[in-house]
């Protein structure tokens, strides 16, 4: 379980509903890369990869780094 860090401003989005509407929003295709700063826990992350044909997700936080790294599946992963 991870608790967001005051520190590094860190607030999760949880909502499935708004992923959603960010997603639809921001209608992506198989040709679209999209630039994410702060994937978290990775809510928003997965379903970029379903929909967008590259993500670049950038994770200052060592801890949720390692767990996008083993949960999300990605081609490569940098921190």
């Amino acid at each position: 379980m991870f608790h967001p860090s005051k520190q590094l401003g860190q607030n999760f989005l949880i909502n499935k509903g708004i992923v959603d509407k960010i997603i639809v929003a921001a209608e992506l295709s198989k040709d679209d890369t999209v630039l994410e700063i702060g994937p978290g826990k990775g809510a928003l992350t997965e379903k970029l990869i379903e929909r967008a044909g590259r993500v670049v997700a950038v994770e200052y936080d060592k801890r949720l780094f390692e767990f996008l790294k083993k949960n999300l599946k990605m081609q490569k992963i940098w921190n």
